[in-house]
């Protein structure tokens, strides 16, 4: 702050506030992710019961939640489907891993882009997919991304923590589910769906 002051210009003021309130927004996204990360790690989750929840439910909450970052960036956010189907889970969780697919579909998406939230019925379980427009990611970069701290590449930078589908991975593997990465067939861009076994009846 003290450097701010004595920099002589307005403009170079503001321009340098902006660079420290975007390095403060990543920061503290980065300490959300690892105590996401953390809660996963831990026996915290198996502690609690888990119950059937229904995924259009938390499908139709997490896009609320996001429907206004995604306006600012001209992104088409929404339901295509359906979208119904019970899996055994735990709430907090399903919520964390949805909104970490849909944040990542929304940063690099570029604007007018669509991302759209389905649930499948499947013979062999229920299928949670986010799927988007953009630019998708590059077949050997998809199992790398999954794991700790791999960033990726978006306009010739480095993003990212390298955390979010991490975490998503995890949380997938405590509710013996499945995380995949696909180019999506119907809109382009990346296809992540989760595959949950069926629920027991």
């Amino acid at each position: 702050m003290r450097n701010l002051r004595r920099l002589p210009e307005q403009t170079e003021r503001e321009s340098a506030l902006l660079a420290l309130e975007q390095g403060v927004d990543r920061a503290t996204r980065l300490i959300e992710q690892l105590l996401s990360l953390a809660r996963q790690d831990s026996e915290q989750m198996h502690r609690h019961e888990a119950r059937l929840l229904e995924l259009g439910e938390l499908s139709r909450t997490g896009i609320a939640e996001l429907a206004a970052q995604a306006a600012r960036q001209s992104i088409d956010l929404g339901l295509h489907g359906p979208a119904k189907g019970r899996v055994l889970g735990h709430e907090e969780a399903l919520q964390i891993l949805l909104r970490n697919l849909l944040e990542n579909a929304i940063k690099y998406c570029p604007p007018g882009a669509t991302v759209d939230v389905s649930v499948l019925q499947r013979p062999d379980g229920i299928e949670w997919v986010v799927e988007d427009s953009g630019p998708g990611i590059a077949t050997d970069d998809r199992t790398r991304l999954m794991r700790r701290f791999h960033r990726g590449q978006h306009g010739g930078a480095i993003t990212g923590s390298g955390l979010g589908l991490a975490i998503v991975q995890a949380i997938a593997e405590r509710h013996d589910a499945e995380l995949q990465l696909a180019r999506s067939a119907r809109l382009g861009g990346l296809r992540a769906s989760v595959r949950f076994p069926l629920p027991p009846s």
